[in-house]
């Protein structure tokens, strides 16, 4: 038996958290049992980028761009954008023949021509009022004339069709998108997109599904309006979960082109480079691994094989965490991994034996001091326990809170906020949900909820937040000057 006094305290820091958080990640596959999905069919929705049609409201960004030619627009700009199409109406008949030859058709056509889908339609005869008021049955090829006019209207209403379809099917992806946008936000903290890449098929195990993954968050801007899917700081993730499921794979070669890419990252939607990684992938992993130059016209390839084909669909949110506990572990595994002074404490071992904090030295001012106390400032009512929890949290990196629902902890947060804020530092609050940190806006003090810009995924309450913030700032900063202020803090 292994003694954990046998080790140094940054090892022993990072044994027990790599057993922590392999304990979580088993925890986390108990309670959510999700299958590795060896296909697509089993995602709510799927979009094949290489099926959207060719408009120039519909922009994919594809292929590497060398590091002159890139510049701060593009560097930021998001890889996929899709704005509303103009549509335009049907050319009426009087409009493409004149009035007089165009009111030859009037009340013939059958209802739904101005529909680019619809087939234009006459009626074979009417019957309407002679001279002398008598009923009498008019047959449309009776009049020559009309057939004419017809004919001649029919080719400029194909015309019409011809130019007109793209921008149809570009208004229904849009629509399509909307009604993504829509449901996911009812269901952001369940669901997640992700663009992906490198279509692996291995016919013997059933799978064919990509490899490359990033995740993305679809933001809409109603004043163009335009969506735009953003992949922002996101890694790219080789799907470890998919290739382990190919029994004949070495877990080595996964790990070293894991490495790969995270030393050079490859975008799901690049060019060569991709290629090139693909490439080595699929012949490092199969003796007769192949890549294809393009995707193959059967249902099935005959040995392992990837192409490109890029797609997005949406997944449940836990199915990434395995990813990101993964990446932890990983980490962890490190010997130069120097883990965090806080995550050190959780497992038993103090900073002092860990990491020496900055600074710290044999002088007498390398210890913690115990006080005297600090001027602490709440900008909430509080109770002996949040000031205790502000006097830790100003001697050391982190503090741990727990506690039951209902007992101040929200609270607490909101005086820490001001209190940091007092102190001129920056404070970044990250939540499992989007309603907690809405919950959290709520309770810090009102002079305060200007200065909360909230980052909740393209979710229009957080944008109108930052407009109203932005607002709000320039308006305090216009009205204000020192005289000012210094009399306000006395």
């Amino acid at each position: 038996m292994i003694q954990d006094t046998a080790i140094s305290p940054n090892g022993l820091a990072q044994r027990r958290l790599t057993q922590v958080f392999k304990y979580l990640k088993r925890l986390h596959q108990l309670r959510n049992p999700i299958p590795v999905p060896r296909d697509l069919s089993g995602y709510s929705v799927v979009l094949w980028l290489d099926s959207w049609p060719i408009h120039p409201c519909i922009v994919v960004r594809k292929g590497d761009s060398a590091e002159d030619d890139i510049d701060a627009n593009t560097k930021t700009a998001p890889p996929i954008c899709i704005r509303r199409a103009p549509l335009t109406s049907c050319p009426n008949p009087v409009e493409v023949l004149g009035k007089k030859s165009g009111e030859l058709l009037d009340g013939w056509l059958k209802p739904g021509w101005q529909n680019a889908d619809a087939e234009v339609k006459v009626l074979e005869s009417r019957n309407s009022d002679d001279e002398k008021q008598q009923a009498v049955t008019v047959a449309f090829a009776d009049d020559p004339e009309r057939v004419a006019a017809l004919n001649v209207w029919s080719i400029a209403r194909t015309k019409w069709v011809a130019a007109e379809r793209p921008s149809i099917a570009a208004r229904r992806l849009f629509e399509r998108i909307h009604a993504l946008w829509t449901a996911m936000q009812r269901e952001g903290d369940r669901v997640e997109l992700v663009l992906a890449d490198g279509m692996l098929s291995v016919p013997e195990q059933s799978v064919r599904h990509p490899a490359l993954l990033q995740r993305v968050n679809l933001e809409f801007d109603s004043s163009v309006p335009e969506f735009r899917f953003a992949t922002g700081t996101e890694k790219v993730d080789l799907h470890r979960a998919l290739l382990r499921l190919v029994p004949n794979i070495d877990g080595r070669m996964i790990g070293s082109f894991d490495t790969e890419l995270e030393a050079q990252p490859i975008e799901p939607l690049g060019g060569e480079s991709a290629n090139g990684f693909f490439r080595r992938l699929v012949q490092g992993l199969f003796n007769d691994g192949e890549f294809l130059s393009a995707k193959p016209t059967g249902t099935e390839t005959a040995r392992p094989s990837i192409w490109r084909e890029p797609v997005i669909f949406l997944r449940p949110r836990n199915a990434g965490l395995n990813t990101t506990l993964d990446n932890i572990i990983k980490d962890l595994e490190k010997e130069e991994t120097a883990p965090p002074v806080g995550l050190c404490r959780m497992v038993g071992v103090e900073a002092s034996e860990a990491a020496p904090l900055i600074g710290s030295g044999d002088s007498e001012t390398s210890r913690t001091p115990a006080g005297p106390d600090r001027d602490i400032l709440f900008s909430k009512p509080a109770n002996a326990e949040q000031y205790q929890i502000a006097e830790r949290l100003a001697q050391s990196n982190a503090v741990l809170v727990q506690g039951p629902p209902g007992t101040g902890k929200t609270h607490t947060i909101a005086n820490l906020l001001g209190y940091l804020l007092a102190q001129g530092k920056t404070v970044l609050v990250t939540a499992h949900t989007t309603k907690a940190l809405r919950v959290l806006r709520g309770q810090v003090d009102e002079a305060l909820q200007p200065l909360c810009l909230s980052v909740l995924e393209g979710d229009a309450d957080s944008q109108a937040q930052l407009s109203r913030a932005a607002q709000d700032i320039a308006e305090r900063l216009s009205g204000s000057n020192a005289a000012s202020l210094r009399r306000e803090a006395g």
